[in-house]
């Protein structure tokens, strides 16, 4: 992995252009540690800069940015391209020449050789990258299937500005951050900034499976290059005997690519399937065993580290876990804004950078098993949405709100100590992140149609909620896109409509770029087996039915997962990779909250309505309330505002 950025000017560069490169650069310092470089043509207005995480041969051959011989094309690339070794070949039959044994040569090559739209269909892999066609004088971003890498691009005066991560652009002196108040919306409604917004009004996200042109007039277009839509053949996989053998044969396919590397790599296990069957995939590719790495809790309603251990064990793998607790949580929350340069307010995003600092002691490289509850309906709303639908629409508004209102007068704390006595005497966690899920219930079963069922079921502030934080009476619901995708007509079911939304939203937007940031603040690559696009595209073509096992999700990858894992560690509860954040607001982290959310808070002044916060403060502390979604939303903000210092507008 590497740290790309750049600018294109159409009036040319000059002196000044030159040093923004250069602090371009230093911002991604983090992002490649074993060498940089910056290459500009400065009467064609372009130029490039580049960090290098050296994972494919580590000589000087294949430092960036990259030009070819003729200098016809120049690249700043990030990524991997798992097919370059067939690839080069190929492109060797035609006369190629090669310098290096980097995929990155053979990404230039293509581009060159076939041109932007069919170079990238021929790709294999994960990747952004920013490609100077010297002969048509355009410049192409682009960005993979799937959105596994980032790559942002913005406008600062005539300059368009592009890299890795939104700190390379906020180094232009050109570069205003002002807040989109509009993205700060939907930031407190879901946790993460939708794709094209970023968290700046004249900053955006290429969005996964998008090429932006830009022509030397000035012409700008974006255009679709992969669409998933494309593949689904409804019924092809039908027969759920067929389904394990074919899943199996991908995903070996997929993790032997992955295996990829001239540098040491391990794998990060939880205790769920998903991790672990890609850690049996790498163990059954022969060698020594893979290096493993786990998160765990003191909190035991919250740690997978025994269970993961044991998966370990019984994969017999080379294991190395890391205790956290509030205290180790107060060390690293001030490494949030520094990380996350666009709020996210993920509760899973410190462990990854604790995770993260783990596996980079030991290997360059990671393989993970993110994806599998998108793409097989892993996550516990789809079926409570799925029960919504089935059983409260037909019931009216008035006898939901009823039942809402009995439902919510039951006082958090005795519910909660009801809860932990049931999980006593049954010696299991009933429910994971219990007090969340109560919360998100009663939001859910009060929503008139399935379109505001699933907002409720991944919201942390309601529309009528995020206004009265922002001291307005009500702010619009979810993205057009959001909707319109969701209700437009289809022969899909509404709970594979979400699923494929989520896809395209809050696995790009919040999983992926979690784990990037994350991993890449200490220099380490993750790769995803499981969003391989082959992967991917099989998994559209598989029935609802056979999604869904007993009412639970994930019914092909739990088959492919009995072949590895124990079945007592199969019936587990999904725990989820997050944080006890209900209790550590309460204790150690009181402090840091009436800090940043108390009278006299610079985020309280500019941007939200303080007694609307101070209530919730006041009502989670003295535990009246469980809020620690919201407030953890909140704070995130208030950390990252004060790093930053944007300009409210």
């Amino acid at each position: 992995m590497c740290g790309i950025g750049g600018i294109f000017s159409r009036g040319g560069l000059g002196p000044d252009h030159e040093g923004v490169l250069e602090n371009m650069k230093a911002s991604l310092a983090h992002r490649g540690p074993d060498g940089s470089g910056v290459w500009t043509d400065a009467a064609a207005g372009i130029g490039l800069c580049h960090t290098r995480l050296a994972v494919l041969d580590l000589t000087p051959m294949g430092n960036q940015p990259m030009r070819d011989l003729s200098g016809r094309g120049a690249i700043s690339y990030n990524g991997e391209v798992y097919n370059h070794r067939e690839l080069r070949s190929e492109l060797e039959g035609t006369g190629w020449r090669f310098r290096s044994q980097t995929d990155t040569e053979v990404v230039l090559a293509g581009c060159l050789t076939w041109g932007i739209p069919r170079a990238l269909e021929r790709f294999n892999g994960m990747f952004a990258f920013a490609f100077w066609d010297a002969s048509e004088r355009a410049l192409y971003l682009v960005r993979d299937r799937i959105g596994i890498k980032p790559l942002y691009y913005g406008w600062a005066g005539d300059d368009l500005i592009f890299g890795s991560e939104l700190k390379a652009l906020c180094v232009h002196p050109g570069f205003t951050r002002t807040v989109d108040h509009r993205a700060l919306e939907l930031f407190l409604m879901l946790q993460y900034i939708p794709s094209p917004r970023t968290i700046y009004t004249d900053a955006f996200k290429l969005p996964p499976g998008h090429f932006m042109r830009l022509d030397p007039d000035g012409k700008t277009s974006v255009a679709q290059w992969w669409n998933p839509d494309r593949f689904e053949t409804k019924g092809e996989t039908t027969g759920s005997e067929s389904l394990e053998p074919e899943l199996s044969a991908l995903l070996d396919d997929s993790v032997r690519d992955r295996l990829m590397s001239d540098v040491p790599l391990g794998a990060f296990l939880s205790g769920g399937m998903d991790s672990g069957i890609v850690v049996a995939a790498m163990a059954g590719t022969g060698g020594s065993p893979p290096s493993t790495f786990t998160v765990s809790y003191q909190e035991d309603d919250f740690d997978e580290g025994p269970v993961a251990a044991d998966v370990a064990g019984h994969l017999g793998t080379a294991h190395h876990q890391v205790k956290i607790n509030s205290r180790t949580l107060l060390d690293r929350v001030f490494d949030l804004p520094l990380i996350f340069d666009e709020p996210l307010s993920d509760p899973s995003a410190l462990p990854m950078i604790v995770l993260s600092r783990l596996a980079r002691e030991h290997v360059s490289v990671i393989l993970s098993g993110d994806g599998g509850d998108e793409l097989f309906g892993g996550y516990d709303r789809y079926r409570a949405v799925d029960r919504y639908i089935n059983r409260f629409v037909g019931l009216s508004p008035s006898m939901r709100r009823s039942a809402a209102a009995v439902m919510a007068r039951l006082p958090s704390r005795p519910l909660t100590r009801s809860y932990n006595l049931l999980k006593k005497i049954s010696g299991r966690v009933p429910v994971e992140n219990f007090a969340g899920k109560w919360e998100k219930l009663l939001k859910l079963i009060v929503q008139n149609d399935p379109s505001a069922a699933y907002q409720a079921s991944i919201g942390i502030f309601s529309p009528t909620e995020a206004g009265e934080v922002l001291g307005k009476q009500q702010v619009p619901l979810l993205p057009d896109t959001f909707n319109s995708f969701l209700n437009e007509p289809s022969d899909k079911s509404f709970v594979r409509r979400m699923m494929e939304l989520d896809a395209r939203t809050f696995l790009t937007d919040d999983v992926l770029a979690k784990v990037d940031r994350a991993s890449m603040a200490v220099g380490l690559e993750v790769r995803v087996p499981l969003l391989d696009h082959r992967i991917v595209q099989w998994s559209r073509r598989v029935n609802d039915e056979d999604l869904f096992e007993k009412g639970k999700g994930k019914a092909p990858l739990r088959q492919l997962a009995r072949r590895y894992l124990p079945e007592d560690i199969l019936r587990r509860p999904k725990m989820g990779f997050t944080m006890p954040l209900d209790s550590w607001l309460r204790g150690e982290l009181k402090d840091l909250l009436t800090q940043y959310l108390g009278a006299g808070s610079r985020v309280l002044e500019n941007y939200f309505d303080p007694p609307y916060v101070n209530q919730l403060v006041r009502e989670h502390l003295t535990g009246q309330s469980n809020h620690h979604e919201k407030l953890w939303n909140l704070l995130v903000f208030a950390l990252w505002e004060e790093r930053w210092k944007p300009m409210a507008a």
